[in-house]
């Protein structure tokens, strides 16, 4: 017996302690209008209920796990709850779960493709929990010690706060009565007891079983931002430019229809991240074709924010995204400024389309057709996209093109075959420079292999340069292999790939033709 008389239980301290069975079953702290998005898009995500109904039986908060893990991926410093706020299940499964998520290096390193982007975040909670799902029953047994403990808990946290509201309601009276004083605080303090020990049970279990669930949370994780990355990628080579990225019926469309094309998806791979840059410095002053150059940094200075930032404000939705930023001094800025070239004219992309170009030279090529074909068109200048191998094919965007997205898929799903031939498609250039509607041509040709040209064409060719004023830039694909030569006698500057990297060459291109 821990008390035997009312002097005992006021001296005892246990009235002023604070015994609650908590509230919430979400562990991080969330707006209305963050939680209003997460109903939004589950709403529209019929997995995430199966989630929900197969997951229940194994973890009463899964509902509010998967809720969690979106804001995870979504909110740009998610924060937890104190731990008198939480329930025992989410403070005991749910809490040791998004604490290994959110110390994990690779969320740090690649949560920034969620951030403030309703589809990819959504993608990414929904693949984490479908990796996790088949060993849900495994994860609350290894961090609990039983699969029934989290019930337990809850029992035991409503029981103790119950007596505790009790034993204080007994005190409160002007003549409490001894005994059932006594026999509430006895009560009370054997299940705190209990309940101190079944707590310090599951810590020592999930302690026990940190590495087996660090390795759950890792093979997740990777699923999660691979599939995410391939979302974000698709929806910014292909979508309407809306940062958001929200789940609606246009996205839904294109991502369908993305996804029934090998070629289309294979591009995004490139193409998604090249326009993130070009976007990024297009509507912030460092503008492709006019203005000036900023670099980038981050701050939290509103006049100097970019426009991508600012763009947060405009949507309820992503206006906690904006103050997040804000507050941790994370919106991208402008930090110095210097002059730059004014843009140049149309481009004549000539893109070598051979057998031996198939899979990554292919996808790159075209990922770089497709952004010089958006500096063109947000710079009012005719682009023409040549796919050659042993025959030719030409795509054609004027400048006053509104209406190319259909045609652009077109023009990225086309893969010609066969061997390599260098005068057709030069031959196709020089008669749409010849036309006169292109001005201040460039070509940009692209190729991985060797091909010679005749005296009489490398004649002719330089002829027109000097006639047109033109200029060819090379990009030779080879792989360390001496394919130099041939480019030589047409091209002014060639880029191998076997001396600089894609990226590199691909940001210098763009930089050249903004």
């Amino acid at each position: 017996m821990y008390f035997k008389s009312v002097e005992d239980i006021l001296n005892s301290g246990i009235l002023s302690e604070k015994i609650s069975a908590g509230f919430s079953d979400n562990v991080l702290k969330s707006t209305r209008l963050e939680r209003e998005i997460f109903r939004d898009i589950r709403d529209k995500t019929p997995e995430i209920k199966e989630f929900e109904t197969e997951g229940r039986q194994h973890l009463s908060s899964i509902k509010q796990l998967i809720n969690d893990v979106f804001q995870a991926f979504y909110t740009i410093t998610p924060k937890m709850l104190d731990d008198e706020e939480l329930s025992p299940t989410a403070k005991k499964v749910n809490k040791v779960i998004l604490s290994n998520l959110l110390t994990h290096d690779e969320y740090a390193s690649r949560k920034a493709i969620c951030e403030g982007c309703e589809m990819p975040a959504m993608e990414a909670a929904v693949v984490f929990i479908r990796a996790l799902m088949p060993r849900l029953s495994d994860i609350v047994k290894s961090v609990s010690g039983s699969e029934d403990r989290p019930d337990t808990l809850e029992s035991m946290a409503e029981n103790c706060a119950e007596l505790h509201k009790q034993l204080k309601q007994e005190m409160n009276k002007t003549e409490p009565t001894e005994k059932k004083a006594v026999n509430l605080a006895n009560r009370l303090k054997s299940k705190l007891e209990q309940y101190a020990y079944l707590q310090k049970q599951a810590d020592r279990s999930a302690n026990a079983n940190n590495r087996k669930l660090y390795m759950a949370i890792t093979a997740a994780l990777t699923q999660a931002m691979d599939s995410a990355e391939t979302i974000r990628f698709i929806l910014t080579s292909w979508g309407n430019g809306d940062m958001n990225m929200p789940k609606n019926e246009f996205n839904s469309e294109l991502l369908e229809r993305v996804s029934k094309s090998e070629k289309l998806a294979y591009v995004a791979k490139f193409l998604g991240r090249y326009r993130d840059i070009y976007s990024d410095k297009k509507k912030n002053g460092y503008e492709f074709g006019r203005g000036e150059v900023y670099d980038i940094t981050s701050g939290n200075s509103i006049s100097r924010a970019l426009t991508s930032e600012l763009s947060l404000l405009s949507d309820p939705r992503t206006i906690p995204v904006f103050a997040r930023k804000y507050q941790n001094k994370q919106l991208k800025q402008s930090r110095r400024r210097e002059p730059i070239s004014k843009g140049k004219g149309d481009i004549i992309v000539c893109l070598d389309e051979s057998y031996s170009t198939y899979g990554d030279n292919q996808a790159w090529g075209m990922a770089m057709a497709m952004i010089l074909l958006q500096i063109c068109h947000d710079n009012k200048r005719n682009f023409a996209l040549i796919h050659f191998s042993d025959e030719i094919k030409t795509h054609i965007f004027p400048a006053d093109d509104t209406y190319m997205r259909e045609r652009m898929f077109e023009a990225s799903e086309t893969f010609l075959g066969g061997n390599t031939d260098f005068e057709m498609p030069l031959n196709k250039a020089m008669d749409l420079i010849q036309d006169g509607d292109w001005k201040d041509a460039d070509i940009v040709f692209i190729t991985d292999g060797n091909c010679n040209i005749s005296k009489e064409f490398e004649n002719k060719f330089k002829e027109m340069q000097s006639s047109h004023k033109f200029t060819v830039t090379g990009i030779l694909l080879d792989k360390g292999k001496n394919n130099e030569f041939s480019l030589t006698k047409f091209c002014k500057k060639i880029y191998r790939t076997s001396e600089l990297c894609k990226d590199d060459i691909a940001l210098d291109i763009m930089k050249d033709r903004r």
